[in-house]
């Protein structure tokens, strides 16, 4: 009588490979989605008050990982019932951040070109905050889109 392992994740896998021959490629699979989720962060430029790119008494520049200016701009953008976000994608160029597109929900009443004029300025207020005032990226690279509009809290949907 063969003893069974302990480690119940090496009992699952011995399961899983009696069970189902085909479980290579459900783990592929899984293992795909799973890796298409988690973007890899890129490094942006940080710039000085001055909008000179920042850097150190041995010339090296400072970067921020761009993970993080996406999770402060999501946390923003639930902030408020009237909006949700539905997509944040950063275009950078050269570790430089060249423009922000934003998707949005909007709840149902809401005047969505002033609304879009408030986020607009809210996001390039977040983006200045953490990266500092990058003379060329303004309110023209800071795209607004509304994606769909639905009654009550977009947050909730």
């Amino acid at each position: 009588m063969a003893l069974e392992p302990d480690d119940p994740l090496t009992r699952a896998l011995a399961a899983a490979r009696r069970t189902e021959p085909g479980w290579v490629d459900v783990s592929s699979s899984v293992m795909r989605r799973v890796a298409s989720l988690a973007r890899p962060g890129e490094p942006l430029l940080v710039h000085t008050a001055a909008g000179e790119a920042a850097q150190d008494d041995a010339g090296s520049h400072t970067y921020l990982s761009s993970r993080i200016l996406t999770t402060a701009l999501r946390h923003l953008l639930q902030s408020a019932p009237t909006h949700a976000p539905a997509g944040i994608d950063l275009e950078v160029h050269e570790r430089r951040l060249t423009a922000v597109r934003v998707r949005l929900a909007a709840a149902y009443g809401v005047e969505l070109p002033e609304l879009g004029e408030q986020v607009r300025a809210e996001v390039l207020a977040v983006v200045r905050d953490l990266l500092g005032p990058d003379p060329d990226l303004g309110p023209g690279q800071v795209e607004i889109a509304f994606e769909d509009v639905v009654p009550g809290d977009p947050r909730e949907v």
